[in-house]
């Protein structure tokens, strides 16, 4: 009977002990699941902090670019208008210069009705001329402005346009 009851001690301590271990077991099984399931949610979230990284940083890089482009426009159109201040303050040069030119020539020179005759008609044809360059210059600048306006418009047209909202 001791022995019995010592055989029945000694498997109720084995299968304690076989419980034990397989529980065991499962907390360690368990325990790597969590860390494997932590790891991919760190991953994933790692994953999604560099994509909202690289997404930043190239419409960071498309602003930069944009107002780069904007400055060089401006920057085109203040210099062409500087170029036709310079064209226009050279074309009031000339004509003063050339009425100085024919002012000094009527009061250095007698007014015989012979000789006023041919140089008047000489210095109406440069005069002419002159109104029809100022003219054709003008032209030109209003034709360029409106031009660049269209273009203008057409750029920003094709900026806008392919450019869903995000």
């Amino acid at each position: 009977e001791a022995e019995a009851a010592k055989a029945k001690a000694k498997a109720e301590a084995e299968s304690r002990a076989k419980r034990e271990a397989q529980m065991l077991k499962d907390e360690e099984r368990a325990a790597r699941e969590r860390a494997q399931a932590q790891a991919q949610l760190q991953a994933d979230a790692q994953s999604r902090l560099h994509s909202q990284a690289a997404q930043a940083h190239a419409m960071s890089v498309h602003m930069h670019q944009m107002g780069q482009f904007q400055q060089m426009q401006h920057y085109q159109h203040l210099q062409q208008q500087l170029h036709q201040q310079m064209q226009i303050q050279a074309q009031h040069a000339q004509q003063a210069q050339l009425a100085q030119q024919a002012e000094a020539a009527q009061q250095a020179e007698p007014e015989p009705a012979q000789q006023a005759e041919p140089e008047q008609p000489a210095q109406q044809a440069q005069q002419v001329q002159q109104e029809q360059q100022a003219e054709k210059i003008q032209q030109e600048h209003v034709a360029q402005q409106s031009q660049k306006e269209v273009q203008a418009q057409q750029e920003t047209q094709e900026r806008q346009g392919p450019q869903a909202p995000q």
